[in-house]
């Protein structure tokens, strides 16, 4: 990339960050911004200038396959499409899946992203897809080809980040709650508030998701979400959260498995992916999502403008959501498939961990507060004066 293209992509970047963008002055939110060099909001004016933040060694795809009529490139921020239901649409229908699979830190969109044009379809967090669908970068979604959009669950559907679902389909979502160990941990849980209990000090689990935090806190004192968050709200949930986070023995982005398995920690606030992997087969550990306002995520497909194939997109799209593909879904992936046709195929064993298959009532209760550039960035100078200060 030259020089005149990276100083216009960081101006680009910057008006992202601030909050300010040619368009208009809405929100955006990544679940982590750690440094303004590997921001999603970097990464993302990257991707709408049409740039990579990675070289295309990095790929997972190999060779050219623009004009191959029956070709699909797909571009994930997770593994979470199954190999074996990826094999099973070529098959079925000849047409060749080709994924690029992003190298993402803490849910940012950190990633191997090309000019528009490049790729057929997306598979990105709900901030993400809001920021794309504001900027006009993707194109909508022919319902008529996903017939089977009707599987899905109410729940998740003509949700604000893309009112009507013109431009997203939702595969995967989470839900953030808490472990506990029922070994170790004898006392009643039932809100994050009681996860900080001082008898529990050094035996917490916490993810380390910043807004969400700052969320939670707030919520202890107050009905509903700030409808902004500037420094008077950071100011009110400063004790608070200092006490908090004087009491959590694990501050960590990653899997929580190792630390509950050696019992390093007996309870902690985790998403549901990494929960129902501590359940499996041990009934000690109970699941909970506290009463009123649920943190969760929704990761959606999404076609970007000028993919070469829209139509096969669509086709991959309404195959994944077959109830026979929706259960191999489910069984493969950590979260929870938004797929309500498919729940009818799964075992009532499998469905009683309910940290895998959360009711779908819980999710309309959901918060999916997109933060402006400019409040991630007071959240994250916020959290790192608490750490310089400890």
């Amino acid at each position: 990339m030259t020089r005149s293209c990276f100083c216009i992509t960081w101006l680009f970047a910057a008006l992202l960050l601030v909050g300010c963008h040619p368009k208009e002055n809405d929100k955006e939110s990544p679940k982590q911004v750690s440094h303004v060099n590997h921001s999603p909001y970097a990464s993302l004016a990257l991707l709408l200038t049409g740039h990579s933040t990675e070289s295309d060694e990095n790929s997972h795809d190999q060779g050219d396959n623009f004009a191959d009529p029956k070709a699909l490139r797909i571009v994930v921020e997770h593994d979470h499409i199954p190999e074996a239901v990826i094999a099973l649409f070529e098959k079925e229908t000849g047409i060749k899946v080709y994924q690029e699979i992003i190298q993402s830190e803490w849910g940012e969109l950190a990633s191997l992203l090309n000019a528009m044009g490049r790729n057929d379809l997306f598979l990105f967090d709900d901030w993400a897809i809001h920021a794309l669908v504001r900027e006009g970068k993707l194109a909508p979604i022919n319902h008529a080809a996903v017939p089977n959009l009707q599987n899905i669950a109410p729940e998740f559907l003509n949700l604000p980040i893309d009112p009507e679902n013109k431009y997203s389909v939702p595969y995967l979502a989470g839900i953030l709650g808490i472990v506990v160990n029922t070994d170790l941990i004898k006392q009643d849980v039932k809100t994050f508030k009681d996860v900080f209990r001082p008898e529990f000090k050094k035996k917490i689990w916490l993810e380390y998701s910043k807004n969400n935090l700052v969320q939670i806190a707030w919520l202890t004192s107050h009905p509903s979400l700030p409808s902004a968050i500037d420094g008077s709200t950071l100011d009110s949930v400063k004790p608070l959260m200092v006490d908090w986070l004087s009491l959590v023995k694990k501050l960590e982005n990653r899997t929580p498995m190792k630390s509950f398995m050696e019992e390093k920690v007996s309870l902690g606030i985790v998403w549901s992916g990494q929960a129902r992997e501590i359940l499996r087969d041990r009934p000690q550990y109970k699941w909970i999502v506290p009463k009123g306002t649920t943190f969760a995520f929704i990761d959606s497909f999404a076609m970007p403008k000028g993919g070469k194939h829209q139509m096969e997109a669509e086709a991959f799209i309404n195959f994944l959501l077959r109830p026979d593909i929706g259960k191999m879904i489910a069984e493969s992936t950590p979260y929870a498939s938004p797929n309500a046709a498919s729940r009818a195929l799964i075992s009532p064993a499998e469905l009683s961990n309910q940290a895998a298959y959360p009711p779908f009532e819980q999710f309309k209760r959901m918060s999916l507060y997109q933060e402006s550039g400019k409040e991630q960035l007071l959240i994250d100078d916020w959290f790192q004066s608490l750490n310089d200060n400890d």
